[in-house]
């Protein structure tokens, strides 16, 4: 398994370094053949891993550079995206999460200082805080979330182009089917709650 992996990076990287003319041209045809009946030998299980790691890999790598235009990183992304949806303690982000608390506190800190959020003590226990915010804070992740969201539209929309290919809704629904998400009851119970209402 790690030797196809690697394989596939190889594959990868040496498609990136192509350069154009005539000769490259041709070589990019015989490594795009040399892909797809690498593709072709192997098991479904295995060409799964590989298509949900290439999607993972370019989504991130794209994603990731949107979200530095709006002054962003993935994490505090996701966090704007739970405190403006209610999530208003740094307990329950660093749950919701799944990370330490100081990981969250200093992403929180951070966010602070840029003027994207705000926090309050809580008037009945001052051990307590609470989390919301800021104007430019709303904006930013709005800002940011349409971003992301259209790149990932502008994938989905390769689908429907495709002849053979599944909708993305079904495509969405069959992986949350093969993570073991119930799609009936909780159908986006994986994404951050701001997300959930996007259109």
């Amino acid at each position: 398994m790690a030797a196809v992996f690697l394989r596939r990076a190889a594959q990868v990287e040496a498609s990136r370094t192509i350069r154009p003319g005539i000769l490259s041209a041709i070589t990019n045809i015989v490594l795009f053949s040399c892909i797809m009946q690498s593709m072709n030998t192997l098991s479904p299980p295995m060409l799964f891993l590989m298509g949900l790691w290439d999607v993972w890999q370019s989504l991130t790598r794209e994603g990731e550079q949107l979200l530095r235009e709006h002054g962003l990183d993935l994490r505090s992304f996701i966090v704007l995206c739970y405190v403006g949806a209610g999530t208003a303690q740094p307990t329950a982000l660093a749950s919701a999460l799944g990370v330490a608390r100081y990981d969250i506190s200093r992403t929180l800190k951070r966010l602070e200082e840029a003027g994207l959020l705000e926090r309050f003590s809580d008037p009945g226990d001052a051990r307590r805080s609470h989390l919301t915010l800021s104007s430019a804070g709303v904006t930013c992740q709005a800002k940011a979330e349409a971003a992301l969201l259209g790149l990932v539209q502008s994938r989905l929309d390769r689908l429907q182009d495709t002849p053979g290919m599944p909708d993305s809704r079904s495509l969405g629904q069959a992986l949350m089917f093969v993570a073991g998400s119930d799609t009936r009851a909780s159908p986006d119970a994986a994404l951050p709650p701001s997300l959930l209402h996007s259109h």
